[in-house]
């Protein structure tokens, strides 16, 4: 093996050396720093103390211990704040599909809440974001549901 031959080796293996090192350390660190901001800045909109909830499952654990079936959806949205994205779906009751810290349905924070045909909420269902069980916003348009239509 020539003398350049040998460098070249050299330069790719440093070079695939930090593309691990990127892939494999930095950049899921990086990505990790981002989403704990985006929960703080969520906590402070809605003024709770992030601490006092499991991470993993925010904001979803926080809107599942103060959401109460019975609510009006304008309770709800006096509640359920900070969101990138909501989607009406599921036809005549309009259920919401909230998406949190991301649109890319497979970086969002998703949860979906449901409402009966008098407009009362009435379920919460949040999904693991390495399974996606609730619909996509195919069919779906954007927006909060249209409460006037039942009070």
């Amino acid at each position: 093996m020539s003398r350049t031959q040998r460098q070249l080796v050299w330069i790719i293996t440093i070079f695939a050396f930090c593309l691990t090192l990127y892939f494999v350390i930095i950049r899921p660190r990086a990505i990790k720093i981002e989403l704990e901001n985006r929960q703080n800045e969520l906590a402070d909109l809605l003024g709770i103390d992030i601490e006092q909830y499991d991470r993993r499952g925010f904001p979803d654990v926080y809107f599942l211990s103060v959401l109460q079936p019975g609510m009006t959806a304008s309770e709800v949205h006096r509640i359920v704040l900070g969101y990138e994205m909501v989607f009406i779906c599921n036809g005549d009751y309009q259920d919401e599909l909230y998406y949190y810290y991301s649109l890319d349905d497979r970086k969002a924070t998703r949860f979906m809440i449901y409402y009966d045909s008098d407009g009362i909420y009435y379920d919460f269902r949040s999904e693991d974001p390495g399974s996606r069980t609730l619909p996509g916003r195919n069919g779906c348009k954007k927006g909060l549901r249209d409460e006037q239509e039942y009070h």
